[in-house]
């Protein structure tokens, strides 16, 4: 994975989308990396996780959250270039490490990565080609770790690749209209943004369907399962029967063979992000704008998931650039998560704009707000070294209770949240270590969270963002979060 991971042309890895975005255009306005570094290397992960694993144990920490990099697994995007066995080694030896001492694995399978093979063929996830590539590269995953990883992420924050990658054009494959600050070459940041996140919404619900067919069993399931061990083969063939006629109840088909595979009793979901917005003044038309934004980056997600179709704010929005869900896609895509991964680091304030009605659309207008981090002159809260990142623990709480109000209070897993410093090389190590602030907003934001969950927010789990300082996508290594 391109933040940490690095060994980027070593072990048969295929390049990504990030390789290509990094190497082919530093320099460039609208593809400026802030220090023009890329993640060949980053923090070597690939040469260094038994002493990641070792510092893992040595905190204390019993889970860790990593994200696979599909051009390792598949160089070429698909099954027609062949599966790369030596990346297929290296993630089976990181797990493994991983148990050994003592930490349970999440793993993430799409993090901003689409493999370069792809984008040149059809443009990646712009095409509906890329759903069943998608879905192959997950089952690949399934068949050869699912037997020790328990928890696995589809993908990791869709607003943000769908956004900063075809609205702004700041993000790998960097996409947007010509007319766009980011004044990029290629792109259409009213349609491309849309079109990318439903693509991986179906991407998404297809490979949760397959997971859940072949793959994941219930523990009751399991437990009916033990018609194996019976001598009477009626006997055994009368109880395979009874549990595979109570999934097709639940809608779920088996294929032949599947039962023998679908024991690995895990959980799978997806990554949302937001921020919390707070309506600039408490007119009207400010409170509306705050649920808008709210729609359109956290609703754009959830509501498929629970409710098999986009917020109506964006249906009436966007109109005919939104794309529909067909009849079944929608009641494939509704309800598709065991659990929800939650990425929360900052809050603003969101106030009205009253409609353009000029010739250029965009995913960055289209919610008709302003977002800002000040109000009368004065921060929502403390500006880290992001210009967008204000600390601002309550926003936490109110986020989770939100969810547990408008989408059925479903699991969640705080997959990132942290705050960032400005990496100042020159700073004695001693410096460094006085971590004041970093302690600060974790203690604020663990309270608010422990408040949440008191509230009734059905939260399960917690990861910090992150174990090591990384490679922060267009920011470089100019930040620190570890």
């Amino acid at each position: 994975m391109m933040q940490y991971e690095g060994g980027a042309a070593e072990g048969g890895r295929g390049p990504s989308i990030w390789d290509t975005f990094t190497h082919q255009y530093p320099g460039m306005l609208n593809y400026t990396i802030a220090d023009k570094s890329n993640g060949d290397v980053a923090d070597d992960t690939y040469h260094l996780y038994k002493e990641d694993v070792r510092m893992m144990k040595d905190m204390g920490m019993d889970a860790y959250r990593f994200s696979i990099s599909w051009s390792r697994i598949l160089p070429n995007g698909s099954l027609s270039g062949g599966v790369n066995r030596e990346g297929i080694k290296y993630y089976n030896n990181l797990i493994n490490e991983l148990l050994l001492k003592g930490v349970q694995p999440f793993v993430t399978l799409f993090h901003h990565d689409t493999p370069q093979a792809l984008e040149d063929k059809y443009k990646g996830f712009l095409s509906p080609n890329i759903i069943s590539d998608y879905k192959d590269y997950a089952e690949i995953c399934f068949r050869e770790f699912g037997d020790q990883v328990k928890h696995w992420i589809t993908f990791n924050e869709p607003w943000i690749f769908c956004s900063n990658g075809y609205a702004s054009g700041t993000f790998a494959p960097g996409r947007c209209s010509p007319w766009e600050k980011g004044k990029c070459s290629v792109g259409d940041s009213g349609i491309e943004p849309y079109t990318a996140c439903h693509h991986q919404l179906l991407a998404h619900a297809e490979t949760v369907r397959l997971y859940k067919e072949k793959y994941q069993f219930t523990e009751e399931a399991v437990r009916q399962s033990q018609f194996i061990c019976d001598n009477d083969l009626n006997q055994r063939s009368a109880k395979l029967s009874s549990i595979i006629q109570n999934y097709l109840l639940l809608g779920i088909q088996f294929q032949p063979g599947s039962v023998g595979r679908a024991l690995q009793k895990g959980k799978i979901g997806i990554i949302v992000n937001s921020q919390w917005y707070v309506p600039l003044s408490q007119s009207k038309s400010n409170k509306d704008a705050a649920r808008r934004v709210l729609d359109f980056v956290l609703g754009w997600l959830m509501d498929p998931l629970v409710r098999g179709d986009y917020p109506q704010n964006m249906r009436e929005l966007v109109g005919n650039r939104l794309l529909e869900f067909t009849k079944e896609q929608s009641e494939m895509v509704k309800g598709a998560f065991d659990f929800i991964g939650l990425n929360y680091y900052s809050s603003s304030y969101a106030g009205n704009v009253p409609p353009s009605y000029g010739p250029n659309s965009s995913y960055n207008t289209d919610f008709q707000a302003r977002i800002t981090g000040s109000r009368n002159g004065t921060l929502i809260g403390p500006q880290a070294a992001s210009s967008w990142l204000h600390i601002y623990p309550q926003g936490f709480h109110e986020l989770l209770l939100y969810i547990k109000e408008n989408y059925g209070n479903a699991i969640i897993y705080i997959t990132e949240n942290g705050v960032d410093e400005v990496n100042n090389k020159t700073m004695p190590l001693k410096e460094a270590l006085k971590d004041d602030t970093r302690i600060e907003y974790y203690h604020k934001h663990l309270l608010a969270l422990l408040g949440a969950m008191r509230d009734g927010a059905n939260v399960k789990g917690y990861f910090a963002w992150s174990l090591l300082d990384n490679f922060e996508w267009a920011d470089g290594y100019t930040l620190r979060l570890g």
